[in-house]
Order: structure tokens, then sequence, then C-alpha cells
């Protein structure tokens, strides 16, 4: 195990070993290798690069990963940057911003995502979700105000560009390269490469002439 202190900016830096004992007078958590953390962290700063394993709550105001970092427990942070491949448990987060691979194995409720690469996800509860595809991203039930989808140019990727959810539901919906058995919205945009099975509309839709979409019902 390598540690390096800095008590003038309460900062620790592993770089491996397993940690059970981490001292709370510190404020900044770096990880600079393989690194395990056996027991609840409560930091103002989390930086990770490199393989890290956190086993329990995870409480911080950031959280920067650039490796390959994942969170069994609960993990409630004000802002989120992952550069990294990133796997979490459950999740609450105000500001979340992904350009790497990020998981969410049950729940993440979050104010704002902004994500660039791919997501796969059980259940995610946001209030604004801007969403650019590098490959093929999976959620089950994504509930938010309001969404946009697209693609991101820029990448080189092998894989087809697309989200594949079984259920959307918002506001302001603005979707493309989507397969979704249902999207339900009070106004919703079908944009290109969109399969739907069902769309549920209160105020308005359109629907892109490439899009396929089985069922549009008005609801009242």
């Amino acid at each position: 195990m390598s540690i390096v202190k800095n008590p003038k900016l309460h900062t620790i830096t592993y770089s491996s070993g397993r940690i059970k004992n981490l001292g709370a007078d510190y404020e900044v958590l770096n990880i600079r290798g393989s690194v395990f953390i056996n027991q609840e962290v409560k930091l103002k700063e989390i930086s990770t690069n490199g393989f890290s394993s956190f086993s329990s709550h995870v409480e911080a105001n950031l959280l920067k990963n650039s490796g390959f970092c994942t969170i069994n427990g609960n993990c409630q942070v004000k802002e989120i940057i992952n550069a990294g491949t990133l796997k979490i448990l459950h999740a609450k987060i105000n500001d979340l911003t992904s350009s790497g691979k990020l998981t969410i194995e049950k729940s993440l409720s979050a104010d704002n995502l902004h994500i660039k690469g791919i997501i796969r996800a059980f259940t995610i509860q946001t209030k604004h979700l801007h969403l650019k595809l590098s490959g093929v991203s999976k959620i089950d039930r994504l509930n938010t105000e309001e969404l946009n989808i697209d693609i991101c140019r820029k990448s080189i990727s092998l894989f087809k560009k697309k989200l594949i959810c079984q259920y959307i539901k918002g506001k302001k919906l603005n979707v493309s390269n989507t397969e979704a058995e249902i999207i339900e919205g009070n106004i919703v945009m079908i944009g290109k490469n969109c399969k739907v099975h069902t769309l549920y509309y209160k105020e308005d839709y359109s629907i892109a002439p490439n899009a396929i979409v089985q069922h549009v019902i008005r609801r009242k």
C-alpha cells in the first residue's frame, strides 16, 4: 500500500490496498491505482484514476472519475464528472456529466444529466437530460421534465448509436435514434431513426418521415 498525506489540504492519496479506516479529518481522497474502500466515506472531493471500489455509502460534494470506479452502496454526491467507466447501485445527484460509460444498476435521481457516451440504467428520475449517443444505451424506465436525445457525430463506434428504452415519460421530449415501447409526454417530437410502439401526448406531437410509430393516442 502506498499512501501520500497532505495535512495542510486535508488530502490523502492511495495507490493500492484495502482501506478500512480512513481518518475523519480528511476532506479530499485521491485514488491513483487499485484501491478498495471498505467503509462509508463523507468527503468534500473524491478523485479516482485507476481501479477503485467502494463497498458502502459514498457522500461528497464532487466525484471525478477517469478510471474504472464501482460504488456498491448508496451514492449521494452534488456533482459527478465521469470520463471513464462508472458503475453505481443507487445514486442521488445534483449534476452529472459523463463522457465515458455510466451504469446505474438500480436507480438514479438527479437534477441535470449531460451524457455523451453510453449509459445503462434501470430507472432514472431527472429534471433535465441531454443524451448524445456514441453507441447502444439502454434505460428501462426514464422519467424527466425535459429530454433531448441525439447522436455524437464526432465519436467513432462499431455499434449503432441508439437508445433502447421500455418507458419514457416527461413534459417536453425531443428524441431521435430511440427504440421505445411507450413514450408519454405533453409535447413530444419523434425524430429520425425512431421506433415507438405507443405514443401518448397531451398538447402536441410530431413524427419524422423515417420514424416508425405504431399507435398515437391523445391524453386528456
